[in-house]
């Protein structure tokens, strides 16, 4: 008879070591390579909302409104009765989503004129449901916001909402873009977007390709504003350059832990996701966030000109101020960024 071979012991153990080791040799390769591939998905992204951008530039001769706020150049508060309809509304027919576009009601836009009553929304719940690939960057993750507590009160409670991982340019201040302090870094810049409905590309005398049009942002969890391209709520798809990227301490020594979102309800502190938080003074108008993302080292800007940039982390906090104003007259060195 022919005798059977077996593995002894030492044998099995030094085939499961060795399948270990290579397992733990191939792993960060292939978890890189997943990101690279995340991270080109991230970067496509932008570069379509880009050619959005410019070809709603090209139909009106105007850079897409921040938001639509109805009354004058400053907005008498979120729940005031305008129809605060977001820049990433607006862009929709631009990125070829002409089906969700015809389903948006326009005339009542994304709150309606109705203070706290918010006939848009209830008009518009299932629109903003819908999940849209070009506003997600697959590194974050995907949650809905759904509103819970008393705020913004029960027209919208209940109603979940897709997110998104893009955030418009709102200068180097607050929500309201006015000056924050006596002079220096406190004076608000013009900025591309904001409460300012009549800029073009002619508006940017610094130039186009060193001033920064859209950015990534994390996507908050439960009734947190951050990351809901839908309603223009304060820092729900805007951001300031108050911090450099992925930062959590602002240049003025503002806030204490993080973005100041206007209410506590619109606010889920989250420190190990990137996400601090405070609850702000809800009729100040002294709300900023940050621009991040999880990818390692910084975050992916779109520019003015259509060009995308990786920005490091480490940009010094004076460029970074330079490529969010439009017309400071910085002379900004690309090798800088």
């Amino acid at each position: 008879m022919r005798r059977r071979h077996a593995f002894t012991l030492i044998e099995l153990l030094v085939v499961v070591a060795v399948v270990g080791l290579l397992a733990a040799l191939l792993l960060p390769a292939v978890q890189s390579a997943r990101e690279a591939a995340r991270r080109a998905q991230c970067l496509n992204n932008l570069k379509q909302l880009g050619i959005a951008l410019s070809n709603y530039h090209s139909r009106y001769n105007a850079i897409v409104p921040g938001a639509i706020h109805d009354r004058g150049r400053v907005p008498a508060g979120s729940l005031s009765g305008q129809q605060m309809t977001p820049w990433a509304v607006m862009l929709l027919a631009e990125l070829e989503q002409q089906a969700v576009l015809n389903s948006f009601n326009f005339e009542l836009g994304s709150y309606g004129p109705i203070a706290l009553k918010m006939p848009g929304f209830s008009a518009n719940s299932t629109v903003m449901a819908t999940k849209l690939g070009v506003y997600q960057c697959p590194t974050d993750r995907s949650s809905a916001c759904r509103f819970t507590g008393a705020y913004p009160g029960e027209p919208v409670t209940g109603v979940a909402m897709s997110r998104g991982n893009y955030a418009a340019n709102w200068g180097n201040t607050t929500w309201l873009q006015t000056d924050v302090g006596q002079g220096g870094e406190g004076v608000f810049l013009d900025s591309p977007f904001g409460n300012a409905d009549d800029l073009s590309f002619t508006s940017l005398i610094d130039g186009l390709s060193t001033t920064v049009f859209i950015s990534e942002m994390l996507q908050g969890s439960e009734g947190d504003a951050r990351g809901l391209p839908w309603l223009a709520i304060p820092c729900s798809n805007t951001y300031m350059c108050i911090f450099t990227p992925n930062s959590d301490v602002d240049k003025l020594g503002m806030s204490k832990h993080g973005d100041i979102m206007m209410t506590g309800d619109l606010c889920i502190s989250e420190p190990g996701r990137k996400l601090p938080c405070q609850a702000g003074d809800p009729v100040s108008g002294a709300w900023f966030n940050a621009s991040r993302s999880r990818h390692p080292g910084g975050v992916h800007s779109l520019m003015g000109d259509g060009s995308t940039r990786f920005i490091k982390e480490t940009i010094a906090p004076r460029v970074w101020d330079a490529i969010h104003s439009i017309r400071g007259g910085e002379i900004v060195d690309a090798g800088a960024l």
